[in-house]
């Protein structure tokens, strides 16, 4: 904050305005901070009263290790049990476990949800889905040997990023019946982020600073550039 003035409508024309006394330039947040003891949960959630009003939190302890992000459709909001096995889906509101998924692979990456489903990939080494409602298995698909990144699910379609022999590669999938519509070189760099589905592109990043460019329908690169991503 700086400096304020101010003019009163009844003032002369060419008044001088009065001049006010400058404000602080920083802003102490620490009186305003409102702590919570979050104990490791339970199946079932454990809850909290949220600071400064009457609302409940809730917390659940999903993993002990590698932890990554849910998703929420619904009313659930889904999350993996990082370096283990297990897909979870919990009531937004009361965090009640609802149903608990065992995948084929561990490592759960991030959830990404579309279309009333859950996408996920394992690190060895599949792209999986299952239903937000109730956790039923849709299907397990083989990536590759070693898969770093979380899917992205647009339009009916899914993209994941992967390590195979030499070289990274993107495949598309369709998000219904899981069946490969493409998959093409990258890089020989590593990936950094999850591709990213927009309009009629695939978007990736790689260690080379690189951004390129596919396009969904057939996988062909159609420009790359060097933004310096890290």
């Amino acid at each position: 904050a700086g400096a304020s003035f101010s003019i009163n409508a009844d003032d002369a024309p060419g008044k001088q305005a009065t001049k006010l006394e400058a404000l602080p330039t920083t802003l102490d947040l620490s009186g305003a901070s409102i702590p919570i003891n979050l104990s490791e949960g339970n199946v079932n959630g454990q809850t909290f009263l949220i600071g400064h009003s009457s609302e409940k939190g809730w917390s659940a302890k999903v993993t002990s290790s590698n932890p990554r992000s849910p998703a929420v459709e619904g009313g659930m909001v889904v999350v993996g049990s990082g370096s283990n096995n297990l897909v979870y889906g919990y009531d937004v509101l009361t965090g009640e476990r609802k149903w608990a998924a065992t995948s084929k692979d561990s490592g759960i990456s991030d959830i990404v949800i579309g279309l009333g489903r859950a996408y996920y990939t394992t690190y060895s080494c599949t792209i999986e889905s299952v239903r937000v409602a109730d956790g039923q298995q849709m299907y397990s698909k083989y990536l590759a040997p070693t898969v770093d990144c979380a899917p992205d699910v647009r339009d009916g379609m899914v993209a994941t990023a992967f390590h195979k022999s030499s070289m990274w590669e993107v495949s598309m999938r369709d998000a219904d019946s899981g069946n490969q519509k493409w998959s093409s070189d990258l890089s020989s760099h590593g990936v950094l982020t999850a591709p990213i589905i927009m309009d009629s592109g695939v978007y990736v990043t790689t260690a080379d600073g690189t951004l390129t460019r596919l396009n969904t329908k057939g996988g062909k690169k159609e420009w790359a550039a060097d933004f310096g991503a890290v």
